[in-house]
């Protein structure tokens, strides 16, 4: 067996120390290095699930008045109702599969924007301004439902459920985003109300 001979100088010089130890240390760290399984999808996926059981997404807040009167030979009733409708997206009539999620995509499927409280009118501050008469329950009962009728037509106007889509698309955008996926497609259903 040949001997290796290494001058006695290169093996005093600090140069060649450095170099041994900087050896060892990469030795030692690549074979210790491993790929590590990441449980992402199974956090992303109950993340999803989550979001689906919040239910009621709120994305545009729309307050109303209407001014309902009433002339009818010895009645006579004129009342201001007020109500606060919200628009947004109930996640119950979402698809089942409504988000479906790839490598760094998620394509979302939102169902449409409606009315989340159809008991939108706040009956306490209705304001009554002229009365005349015994005005009978279903006469003031009628009046309520035209009054939530009129605003129920003044709040789903194609600007207010346009900027609704826009403000649900863009909430959904950036929370998928910070799940970790890099593209979110979405589609919305057609609101039809």
């Amino acid at each position: 067996m040949k001997k290796i001979f290494i001058p006695k100088a290169i093996i005093m010089s600090p140069i060649f120390w450095i170099l041994l130890v900087i050896g060892f240390a990469l030795l030692y760290f690549t074979k210790n290095f491993e790929i590590k399984k990441t449980d992402k999808i199974a956090e992303t996926a109950i993340d999803i699930t989550a979001i689906k059981d919040i239910s009621e997404w709120e994305f545009l807040t729309i307050q109303r008045e209407e001014f309902i009167d009433t002339t009818l030979r010895s009645k006579e009733l004129a009342c201001i109702y007020t109500g606060t409708i919200r628009l947004g997206l109930n996640m119950r009539h979402a698809k089942k599969k409504w988000a479906v999620c790839s490598h760094d995509t998620a394509r979302l499927e939102l169902p449409a924007i409606e009315i989340l409280d159809n008991n939108f009118i706040d009956e306490a501050s209705t304001r009554t301004f002229h009365s005349k008469g015994n005005i009978s329950a279903s006469l003031k009962e009628g009046m309520y439902r035209e009054a939530k009728r009129q605003m129920k037509a003044k709040a789903l106007t194609p600007e207010n459920i346009r900027t609704a889509e826009e403000n649900a698309k863009d909430q959904f955008s950036r929370l998928f985003k910070n799940l970790g996926f890099k593209v979110v497609l979405i589609q919305m259903e057609e609101c039809i109300e």
